[in-house]
């Protein structure tokens, strides 16, 4: 592990998780209490950061993805809904935060975009470049896609993926799931309730995918069978749908805005197997169909196939269910997933693999 850190971006990730060893500057949009280690971002503070960063005073160089480009229109916007027009300089300095990486010297960086867009913006290429590794959790089974509308104003045609200098950019490109902090596993705690359900599920239907508007629909049927269907269509406190779940043999946690969600990883934790729809991006450790989850597919009634196959054998549930926690536990904390993202990026050789072409 590095003994010296900088996080750049609006989420405070490995700060809190290798306190001593993070400096973190903080870019969202709600200042945090500036602490020894954890600096809002302000203009004052440029010049020793930027000093520091040629000077090589950081082991490795951590960027979270910006969404919105320093020019874009969201920034003045945000500042006139809340009518705080006096601090658009603030807001704009904070827009161009993450591409303080770009002076990070010989320093490796990395790159974590855990946003639910599967796409990656045109202003994100310059740190693209620089990069040793981009981890991104909506990451396309096809990687070129990516860019789609954002490079390319379309699919990324094949005259596009024969430039030599994106080829470069996109073999950067890892999967990453969100993972669980600590917090979230101490109130998860053990599993202990009996199993009084057969499926549960909680989460927004109206205004989400359409996964979920299908699915309902089987559920519905599969309690009018006789199963013991629990469903809440709404966002639980965490305690509720962890103690829920582990009254419950099967989880479902369809995809939402994206695919990877937290709601697949409290399952398991939580005691229940998580079923879920096949995945649309590639993963990062994932929970394997049959052994730690159950994936079904979207077309005709899979999801009630699926659920009636997956109770047919209750001794079978109980094996997956423990297997999945010890899977989550081992691969999918915070401190599980930082400590791979900067082992990968150090182990990754650095080169220049990407020239200026815009």
């Amino acid at each position: 592990m590095p003994g010296r850190i900088l996080e750049i971006g609006n989420r405070d990730l490995f700060q809190p998780v290798f306190p001593d060893a993070t400096l973190l500057l903080w870019t969202g949009r709600y200042p945090l209490a500036d602490e020894a280690r954890r600096w809002n971002l302000r203009a004052r503070r440029l010049p020793s950061v930027v000093k520091d960063l040629r000077a090589g005073a950081f082991d490795i160089v951590v960027c979270h993805a910006a969404r919105y480009a320093p020019w874009a229109p969201y920034w003045l916007l945000r500042e006139l809904a809340e009518s705080k027009v006096v601090g658009f300089p603030n807001a704009l300095l904070r827009s161009v935060g993450p591409y303080l990486a770009l002076f990070a010297g010989q320093a490796p960086l990395a790159i974590v975009d855990l946003d639910d867009t599967p796409s990656i913006g045109r202003h994100m290429l310059p740190l693209m470049r620089r990069c040793r590794l981009y981890f991104k959790r909506e990451l396309p089974a096809d990687h070129w896609r990516v860019f789609l509308r954002s490079l390319h104003r379309d699919l990324p045609s094949p005259r596009l993926r024969r430039r030599a200098d994106l080829r470069a950019c996109v073999a950067k490109l890892r999967p990453l799931s969100l993972g669980l902090g600590q917090a979230r596993i101490a109130a998860i705690g053990m599993p202990a309730a009996a199993k009084e359900v057969d499926l549960f599920f909680a989460g927004v239907v109206d205004g989400s995918s359409t996964v979920r508007q299908r699915g309902l629909a089987q559920l519905h049927a599969l309690a009018a069978e006789g199963y013991r269907i629990d469903v809440a269509d709404r966002r639980l406190p965490l305690d509720e749908f962890a103690g829920r779940c582990a009254r419950a043999r099967l989880a479902w946690v369809p995809e939402g805005l994206g695919w990877d969600t937290y709601r697949q990883y409290e399952a398991a934790l939580a005691g229940a197997v998580p079923v879920m729809n096949y995945p649309t991006i590639e993963r990062h450790r994932p929970l394997v169909d049959g052994e730690h989850c159950w994936l079904y597919d979207v077309s005709g009634d899979g999801l009630a196939q699926t659920v009636r196959r997956a109770l047919a054998d209750p001794a079978r549930l109980t094996a997956m269910a423990a297997s999945a926690r010890a899977h989550v536990l081992a691969h999918h904390t915070e401190a599980a997933l930082l400590s791979h993202v900067i082992a990968a990026t150090l182990a990754e050789p650095a080169f220049d693999g990407c020239s200026s072409r815009g």
